[in-house]
This record gives structure tokens, sequence and C-alpha cells, in this order.
């Protein structure tokens, strides 16, 4: 997994500080599962994702979906545990911390840009 940051093309405000990248299809699988509720500066972009579920999970999460530009082509609050998300065209999710979406104004339309150093 690497560790990064990802901001908001329009302003360069950096929206989390800590953003974990999955690299493998386990890391994918896998996804949030294994991991406590994440901090307001923490993030997962999963890639390639056009989906996410929420069986096993014990927290809500917010969750963008981006497609192959970065740029937000769908947004959901609060998706609960057992619960099942989609969006046609889609390449990746961000996954948040749950109230994300409200509290860094993520909107339908918004690019987002990170950088992989490996």
């Amino acid at each position: 997994m690497i560790l990064t940051s990802i901001q908001r093309q329009s302003d360069a405000r950096v929206l989390f500080e800590q953003l974990k990248v999955t690299q493998t299809a386990w890391e994918r699988l896998r996804g949030l599962l294994a991991y406590p509720p994440l901090d307001d500066n923490q993030a997962m972009l999963i890639t390639p994702c056009s989906s996410v579920h929420m069986f096993g999970m014990r927290y809500a999460i917010d969750i963008a979906y981006l497609n192959k530009t970065g740029e937000v082509i769908k947004t959901v609050s609060s998706l609960r545990p057992m619960a099942v998300s989609m969006c046609f065209g889609a390449t990746a999710t961000l996954e948040m911390p749950i109230n994300s979406i409200s509290k860094n104004n993520i909107q339908k339309g918004d690019v987002l840009t990170w950088e992989i150093n490996e």
C-alpha cells in the first residue's frame, strides 16, 4: 500500500494528508475491512473500482466515485454497514470518514489529484 496525499485541482486544497492507495487485488477486495475508522485526515483510494460493499464493516463511510481523469462523478454520504453502492463509469473510489463530503465540500465535477511515489 502506498501513502500519499490527495487534493482538489481547482483550489489546490489538500483534502486528506494521508491517502492509502491500493496496489493489489487483495488490497482492493479488503478495502477498509481490516482497519479501524479513518481519522479526519485519512482516506483510501481503491482503483480500479466502481462499486463498494459494506459487508463486514462496523462503521459508515463517505464515498466519492471518480472517473479515469479523477473527476468526481458521484458521491455517497454515510454508506452504512451491510449496504452496497455502485457507479457506472467509475474507475476509482475514494473512501473517506463519515461527513467528509460535506466537511470538504466535495461535489460532482471536482477533479481530484494525487501523486504516487513508488
